[in-house]
């Protein structure tokens, strides 16, 4: 009896291991089935995805500077597979140029930079093509499309212009900035006969802070912001649009670097380089950009200004922790450096030590000499000048003595029956001209 219930255990155990083989079996049978594959044997859940794009699909009255676009993927990218021919902006018509970069600090982004202009009340498709994988070498999961339109053309009155400024004349054409009403600060022109807004290129009343205009290589350039940073672009006034050639600080609003001059057969200006001020720039005929050398603040942010040529240089002022704002110069064959330290000591500052400022400014080049207004401890705020090559020297002490005069805004040439340099100064407020 005890050996035939010892049998029918061995055969309970047996029956027990039996079933739940085949159960066992069959589900990791029904699970093997139920996972998805795609193109070459790529499970669904490996693939890489799109999760979010700015702007969003189908959304509407996008800035035409929007300047690029980004993409958030659900894994982090193989930089390698990084290509711009992955991505495609067009409107229709034709395509337009762009560029793509890795999304830098994020690793799961990438960003399209634009190129070219987009137009008012237009219908934009992005599209992002197969190549690009994560680091295990998953690819895509689609394609994709996406879609945007842009704002309408806001250059329709009524608007009303305060506070001009960045004059500028040529092609029997009048260029300057302007606050209006309704859009804020952005460029406009007049033609002897009408006045218009050139673009809206901070859309809205946002301001675009334009400002330093100059004709180069037969284009109107500017500095601005379009809300994703500072900018250099030319304007098309013909079309009311502008392209944005190189970002001057991407990712913030404005700064006070609104000058630029051709030295050299190029157009020369200030820029920020992976968010560190601040070096000079150069851009060609052909549209070729490089920086030619670094601007040294030391503990402070440096802010290069007043951008002039003279006699084979450029003269600019520049903030140092050590020397102050300060007089300095590049001659297109050594890296920028000071000039001289016109205002010399220090004071003090929260228990910090900082270069006494001398502020050169409003230079202008006047009879083959170059004068500007600067402050020293003799003399105050008065009106220097550069003969040549020679040391900075004292023009004329207007308000005798270390009182400052306060001289502003030098202008050479006025074009009237005889040339004329005119400026403003302070003993009672005197405006002064020398023949």
């Amino acid at each position: 009896m005890e050996k035939l219930k010892h049998i029918n255990n061995i055969i309970e155990n047996w029956i027990f291991i039996l079933v739940f083989v085949v159960v066992f079996g069959c589900s990791q049978s029904e699970s093997e089935d139920e996972k998805s594959y795609g193109e070459g044997g790529q499970l669904e859940s490996d693939f890489l995805k799109i999760v979010k794009i700015v702007p969003s699909d189908g959304s509407t009255d996008i800035d035409t500077g929007i300047g690029r676009i980004e993409v958030i993927f659900s894994k982090n990218i193989k930089l390698e597979t990084i290509k711009t021919q992955l991505f495609k902006l067009s409107d229709g018509d034709k395509d337009i140029k762009g560029s793509a970069t890795w999304g830098f600090p994020r690793r799961d982004a990438i960003r399209f930079n634009i190129n070219d202009s987009l137009s008012f009340n237009k219908q934009y498709k992005f599209e992002v093509l197969y190549g690009i994988t994560d680091y295990s070498g998953n690819s895509l999961d689609k394609e994709y499309e996406f879609n945007f339109s842009t704002i309408n053309n806001p250059t329709s009155p009524p608007y009303e212009l305060s506070n001009t400024k960045y004059i500028s004349t040529t092609n029997e054409m009048l260029f300057f900035s302007a606050n209006t009403s309704k859009y804020g600060n952005e460029a406009c022109m007049y033609n002897g006969n009408s006045l218009t807004m050139i673009s809206d290129i901070n859309t809205g009343s946002r301001d675009s802070f334009i400002s330093g205009f100059k004709f180069f290589n037969d284009k109107l350039f500017a500095i601005a912001s379009s809300g994703s940073g500072e900018m250099l672009m030319h304007l098309d006034y013909e079309n009311s649009s502008f392209n944005r050639v190189f970002w001057i600080d991407e990712g913030y609003a404005s700064s006070s670097r609104n000058t630029m001059s051709i030295f050299n057969k190029k157009l020369h200006f200030f820029a920020d380089q992976n968010g560190i001020c601040c070096s000079l720039f150069e851009i060609d005929e052909a549209e070729t950009i490089k920086s030619v050398g670094f601007i040294d603040g030391g503990s402070v942010v440096p802010s290069p200004r007043s951008l002039t040529e003279y006699n084979g240089k450029l003269y600019f002022s520049v903030h140092n922790s050590e020397s102050g704002r300060e007089l300095w110069v590049y001659d297109g064959l050594t890296n920028p450096y000071m000039l001289v330290d016109l205002y010399t000591g220090t004071y003090e500052f929260f228990d910090n030590q900082y270069g006494n400022d001398s502020y050169p400014h409003s230079f202008v080049v006047f009879k083959n000499k170059l004068y500007f207004s600067a402050k020293n401890e003799e003399y105050g705020r008065e009106i220097g000048v550069i003969d040549e090559d020679s040391t900075p020297e004292l023009a004329f002490d207007i308000n005798v003595g270390s009182r400052s005069s306060n001289p502003i805004d030098l202008t050479a040439n006025i074009p009237i029956p005889f040339s004329l340099h005119f400026f403003i100064a302070s003993s009672m407020c005197l405006i002064f001209c020398i023949l």
